[in-house]
Formats: C-alpha cells, structure tokens, sequence
C-alpha cells in the first residue's frame, strides 16, 4: 500500500473512532507503521497503520506520568486485597488471643493448687465452646477436691485425737512397768511380765510420737519459729548428747564441726525443729548400726548454708530402692528386724522438715558399700546483720553458689 493509501485508511479510521469517543474524554493518535522503512516487509502488506485509544487527561502529562496511574489502576485490587487480608487477621488475632490467654492463665492457676476463679466463655465460636468446657471441669475439679480436702483434715483430726487419747494411757502403763521393774521383792516371772509390757509400752509411745510428728509437719497451720541461736554452742550440746546415745549403743562416734567464725555468729533458726531433724538422723543411724561399728557426724557451717552429714557403717540402703527412703512408711528389707517399734517415719519426717525450711536431704550409701549417709543443707539467715550489710545482700539461693564453688 501506497503512502496514499495509507493515509486514507487512517483518516478513514480516526473519523469512525471520533464519531464512537466523546472528543472531551478521549483521543486518536494514529501511527504510520514500516513509513521510512527502506525495504518494506514481504509479504501482500507493504505498510498499516497502528491506532492507539488514550484518556484526552493524558495528552498534555508527561509519560512517567501517565505510566504510574496506569501501574496505580493495575495494583490498586490488590493493594485491596492486601489490606482487608491484614485487618481480617488483625480482627481474628484479637478475637481468639484473649480467650486463649484467660486459658492459659487458668492453667496456670491450677498449677499453683488454685481454683477459686472464673472463666468467662467470650462469645459462641470454638474457642468459646472450649472455655466452657474448661470451666466443667475447673468447677469438677474444685468439688473433688474440696472433697478431698475435707477427708483429709477429717482423717488427721481423727488421728490426732486418737493418738492423743492412746498416749496418755500408754504413758501410764509404761511408768507403772518402770516402777515394778524397780521393786525388788519382784518375782522372776512377774519381773519378765513388767519388761514386756515396759518395753512394748515404750514402743507404742515411740509411734504414737511418730504419728503427733507427721501429723504437724502435713498440718496446713505447719509455721516455723525462728530464734537467734548460737550455732557454735548449739552444736556442742547436741555433741554431749550423741557421745551419750553412742556409748549406751556401744559405737563409736567422730565427730567433725566445720566453721571459724561463721559458725560463732547468731543466726536466725528454728532450733526445735533442727534438733528433731538431727535426733532422727542420728536415732536412725544408732539403730542400724552393729555393736561396735562407726557413726561419723558432720557439720559445715558458712555464713549463709549449714551442712550436716550423718554416716554410719551399718548395712545401708537397699539399693533399687534409695529413692523411697523418704517415702512415708517405708522400710527396706534390711530394716525390717532393726525398726521393731519403728513406722519407718523418721526419714520422712526429716525430709518434710528439711524442706519447710527452704533446705534439701539426700541419701547414699558408702561408695566401700559399708553402711549409709543422709546429708541435709539449711539456708541460714543472720541474725544481726553487720555494720554497713543488711540481709538483702545475701545470695538468695546459697546451695546454688556453694555448689558453684
């Protein structure tokens, strides 16, 4: 085609297209397309004409211009898409992150023996449904154990009058038995009658004793009370009267106090209970101890801890079973002759009492498998703290830095 020709075919095709676009809103560029080429294409065509339809806005903007709104119109569904997505989440997150907090929260309630709270079900989704359901069992769970809790005190209020009621007659019984043990016109076979009965009356004192114990140590109203006590002079009388209990026993007693001046400053402690603590230990150590065997008792005292150890060279614990020497009642094979009038109560009481006190309690056997060990650790809070040192700059957590020592 023609130069001509194709002239005429554009202006033919701008007219159409004006005569179909409102002159005050659109535009027709046409372009004359192989116009200047040399050598035109092969082919039936040797020329045309391209047409382009614009916005009559865009005929005096520049064309970066024109390019941005055009990129604009393209991204704007998406940028769209984008936000409402964001701000769906955004309402979704809101929606389920409180009832999932109040959840955990009540988890973490439970955890702490807590039940005295409620639970909102915030709303009739899913997550509403769970919390609901939640809430069933909080309150299951705080009927059973309020029931529980009320056998419980039921039991020891039952046990405590009983063992209240039973030890004033057996202490009557055991002091007549001593007093007819002490005539002399006494016969050979009333003579053996009173040693019985003396003898079994001071063992149902024994665990009469041991209940009262156990009984004050699981007590709910269970408080401490801490005096200032001199460690140093405290550990000299308890010394007296383990040289005592050894020597009646026929055994051999070392000792071992461990502290300088620590162990000459006042701390605040309470002394009946650490005395309980160490009379068991060293009770139970007597009893399983042979005749003429060794009981070494340890003490370290620092300025924040007190250690005490207490070995023996008896038969030990039964090994599978050294992580239930704490247990209440428990008593190994081993045992069994040696705890006559004995509940296998006293490492348990140590352990409660350990504990109360914010220490810990571990035993072991000798590593020459002869005899047994039990080591407890106290945390020991000074008395007068010193010139220019208040008590908060104390480690808080004593057995941590000893053993980092």
């Amino acid at each position: 085609m023609s130069i001509k020709g194709q002239l005429i075919v554009g202006v033919t095709a701008i007219a159409i297209l004006s005569l179909a676009c409102s002159a005050a809103t659109y535009f027709v560029v046409a372009h004359t397309l192989f116009h200047g080429v040399a050598a035109p294409p092969a082919g039936p065509f040797s020329g045309g004409v391209r047409f382009r339809l614009q916005p009559a806005a865009f005929a005096a903007s520049p064309a970066w211009l024109v390019d941005a709104v055009m990129l604009l119109l393209v991204f704007t569904p998406f940028l769209f898409l984008g936000l409402f997505a964001y701000l769906f989440a955004r309402r979704f997150s809101r929606g389920i992150s409180q009832p999932i907090r109040a959840l955990v929260q009540a988890v973490q309630k439970i955890q702490a023996h807590d039940l005295d709270f409620e639970i909102d079900d915030h709303g009739g989704h899913e997550i509403g449904v769970l919390l609901r359901a939640f809430e069933e069992m909080r309150l299951d769970l705080r009927e059973a154990l309020v029931r529980q809790w009320s056998l419980e005190d039921e039991r020891r209020d039952m046990l405590a009058a009983i063992s209240h009621d039973l030890r004033t007659p057996a202490t009557i019984i055991h002091g007549h038995a001593e007093l007819l043990l002490e005539t002399p016109e006494l016969s050979q076979s009333a003579r053996r009658s009173a040693e019985a009965i003396e003898r079994n009356s001071k063992r149902v004192v024994r665990l009469l004793e041991d209940f009262r114990r156990v009984m004050d140590v699981e007590s709910p109203h269970f408080e401490l009370s801490p005096v200032d006590v001199d460690l140093a002079a405290f550990m000299d009388e308890k010394l007296a009267e383990y040289e005592a209990m050894a020597s009646a026993a026929e055994l051999h007693l070392e000792c071992c106090v461990e502290g300088g001046q620590a162990a000459a400053a006042p701390v605040a402690l309470d002394v009946d209970r650490l005395s309980q603590v160490m009379d068991n230990l060293m009770a139970n150590a007597v009893r399983h101890t042979p005749r003429g065997g060794r009981i070494t008792w340890s003490v370290r005292i620092r300025e924040h801890d007190l250690t005490v150890r207490v070995q023996d060279s008896g038969s030990g614990f039964p090994g599978p079973e050294i992580d239930k020497v704490f247990r209440r009642f428990f008593q190994g094979p081993a045992a069994q002759g040696a705890a006559e009038g004995h509940a296998g109560l006293g490492l348990f009481i140590v352990k409660e009492l350990v504990e109360r006190q914010g220490g810990r309690v571990a035993a072991e056997n000798s590593a020459d498998g002869h005899g047994a060990a039990v080591t407890f650790e106290l945390p020991l809070a000074v008395a007068k703290p010193a010139l220019g040192q208040s008590g908060d700059d104390r480690p808080q957590d004593p057995f941590a830095r000893r053993d980092q020592g």
